[in-house]
């Protein structure tokens, strides 16, 4: 695939310049990758991306982080229930949760906003700032979930004879977690960190 994305890459459709009859292919060489690399808007946009992108992601993992390791201390029966209720965002196709969550953000019909109204208080959702912070929290709201599940199977393969050792030894929940829990799942952060990266950088049907 990736041979065949740089075959492709390599070539141009170009029509008769007046919209009527069929395009036709004609090979342009790297003549795609200098227009693309010399346009101070690509750079531009790559560089907010990732400025989004690191604070969303870090976010992000954070809650999924916090989650996992209160489901971790859960019975089975409500961790099935609360992990399938967190996973209902992530199997939300990508454009129903976009219209929902634009819904939400309405100016004349959000009720949110009727909510923020009554409470004496205005809000905006959209211009400046307020876009990104919009925009994080719908991305944030979608990859929950599916963060949450990867992370919680991680912790759920770790022998729990480490805990109790712990335990023994007078630590509490939260130093078994920061001490014992999240090292022992760096692999899956890292890895949770790569596929939302790669989900940011790919960005394109939420804005």
């Amino acid at each position: 695939p990736i041979g065949y994305a740089f075959s492709q890459s390599m070539y141009e459709k170009k029509g008769t310049g007046l919209g009527f009859g069929p395009t036709r292919v004609v090979y342009t060489g790297f003549a795609n990758f200098a227009s693309v690399l010399g346009d101070g808007a690509f750079w531009a946009s790559m560089l907010r991306t990732l400025l989004f992108g690191s604070v969303q992601i870090a976010v992000m993992l954070g809650i999924s982080l916090l989650l996992a390791l209160l489901l971790d201390g859960v019975a089975a029966r409500a961790v099935r229930f609360f992990r399938a209720g967190l996973l209902i965002p992530y199997v939300v196709p990508a454009v129903v949760s976009s219209l929902m969550w634009l819904f939400l953000y309405s100016p004349t019909g959000s009720p949110l906003l009727d909510l923020a109204d009554r409470a004496g208080t205005h809000v905006e959702f959209f211009g400046g700032l307020n876009t990104y912070l919009s925009l994080g929290n719908l991305l944030t709201w979608q990859g929950i979930g599916f963060n949450m599940i990867l992370i919680s199977a991680s912790l759920q393969a770790l022998p729990r004879e480490l805990y109790e050792a712990a335990r023994l030894d007078g630590a509490r929940e939260w130093r078994i977690a920061w001490s014992i829990k999240v090292p022992n799942i760096t692999g899956i952060l890292v890895l949770t960190g790569m596929f939302s990266l790669i989900g940011r950088l790919q960005l394109f049907a939420e804005p």
